[in-house]
C-alpha cells in the first residue's frame, strides 16, 4: 500500500497498481499450523481473497498431518514442488514443536533459496529469541500481547500468577511468556520459568496446582486453555471463583467455553495482507534489510477473569424487602 502497490477504491476494494502488475504470477502457501490451530485457517482465506482479487494465483499444497514429524516432510515435499512450479514468491509459516525444527526450516528455506524464490515469514521466526533470521517476518507483537494479558490479570486481581504450556513451545509462545514475564517482575512479581505440562493430564496438573498455587493461570493458547480449564474442573477448582484464565488467539474455543475466555485477537485479515504486500515489496527489491511486522493485537476480556463478588445475606433481604413494596 505505502509502496506503490495497491489501489484502494471506495466501495470496490484493493487492487494491484500498475507497478504491482508486472510482476504478478503465483504465490507459494506454506501452513502447517492449519493442523493443529484454528486461528490460521482465516490467515489462509483471507490471504486467497487479497492474492485472487490482485491477480495472483495461490498454490496451496498438503501439510495438514496431525504428527508433527511427518508435517515437517510434507512441507519439505511442498517446497520442492512450489520451486519446480518457479512460483514468484512463498509465504511459510515455520515448522514448530518438534526437536529438528530448525534444521527443517533451514533446509525448506534452502530449497527457495537455490530456486532464487523469496521468502515471507508467518507468525514467528525460524530461529530462537532474541536471535533474528534474514528472513521478513509478519506477525503479531507477542510480547506485548504477553505484557497486556499479564497487566490485566493483576489488575482484576490475581496475585500468583503463572504461565502454563504444552511442551516444546513454539517462539510465538516464548515471546508471550517474556511479555508476561518481565511485566510481573515490574509490579513485584516473580515469574522464574514457564510451565510445560499436558492440560488433559490430571496428575500433572494437580502437581501443578500443588505446587504453584495460583490464583492467576496464562495460557499459551485458546485451545490448551479449554483443555486445561476441563482438567482443573475435575480437580474441584471453578474458573473464575477460584482460578483467573486467560489465553491467546480468539479461537472458537474461546467463544463456546463458560465462561467464555480472556484472550488475545489475532487481526487474521491484517496478517494476510501485510504478509502479502511484504512479499510483494521482497519480490521487488530482494537486497533490502530483513523486515518485522508486528502488528498490535487486542485485548478481549471475558467473564473467565471477572470474579463475581459474593453477595451479603444482609443485602439479599433488604433487596426482597424493597421488592415487596
Amino acid at each position: 500500500r505505502g509502496q506503490g502497490y495497491l489501489l484502494r477504491q471506495q466501495g470496490k476494494g484493493t487492487f494491484l497498481t500498475r507497478k504491482a502488475q508486472k510482476i504478478c504470477g503465483a504465490i507459494g502457501l506454506i501452513v502447517p499450523g492449519v493442523a493443529y490451530s484454528e486461528f490460521f485457517q482465516p490467515i489462509v482465506t483471507a490471504l486467497s481473497g487479497v492474492c485472487t482479487a490482485n491477480g495472483y494465483g495461490l498454490s496451496i499444497g498438503s501439510v495438514f498431518s496431525a504428527n508433527g514429524e511427518e508435517r515437517a516432510r510434507q512441507a519439505m515435499t511442498l517446497a520442492r514442488d512450489l520451486a519446480e512450479q518457479h512460483v514468484s514468491g512463498v509465504i511459510l509459516q515455520p515448522i514448530e514443536s518438534i526437536p529438528n525444527a530448525l534444521s527443517v526450516n533451514k533446509q525448506i528455506l534452502a530449497v527457495f533459496k537455490s530456486a532464487g524464490i523469496p521468502v515471507v515469514l508467518l507468525d514467528s521466526d525460524i530461529v530462537p529469541p532474541p536471535d533474528r533470521s534474514e528472513y521478513d517476518i509478519v506477525g503479531v507483537n507477542n510480547y506485548d500481547a504477553g505484557r497486556r494479558v499479564a497487566v490485566h490479570m493483576i489488575a482484576a486481581g490475581a496475585k500468583r500468577i503463572s504461565f502454563v504450556s504444552m511442551p516444546k513451545p513454539c517462539y510465538s509462545i516464548r515471546h508471550r511468556f517474556a511479555g508476561v514475564q518481565s511485566t510481573l517482575a515490574s509490579h513485584g512479581v516473580l515469574l522464574k520459568e514457564m510451565v510445560e505440562l499436558d492440560a488433559s493430564n490430571v496428575g500433572e496438573v494437580r502437581r501443578y496446582l500443588r505446587k504453584e498455587r495460583p490464583d492467576g493461570v496464562i495460557c499459551c493458547c485458546d485451545t490448551f486453555a479449554a483443555f486445561f480449564k476441563r482438567t482443573v474442573e475435575q480437580l474441584g477448582k471453578r474458573v473464575p471463583k477460584d482460578l483467573l484464565l486467560a489465553g491467546f488467539d480468539d479461537v472458537q474455543h474461546a467463544k463456546i467455553m463458560t465462561p467464555m475466555l480472556t484472550t488475545i485477537t489475532q487481526p487474521c485479515e491484517k496478517i494476510a495482507r501485510e504478509a502479502f504486500l511484504t512479499l510483494l515489496g521482497r519480490i521487488n527489491n530482494p537486497n533490502r534489510p530483513a523486515r518485522e511486522i508486528l502488528l498490535t493485537a487486542p485485548l478481549v476480556v471475558r467473564a473467565s477473569t471477572r470474579r463475581v463478588k459474593a453477595v451479603k445475606k444482609g443485602e439479599r433481604k433488604s433487596t426482597k424487602k424493597r421488592s415487596r413494596k
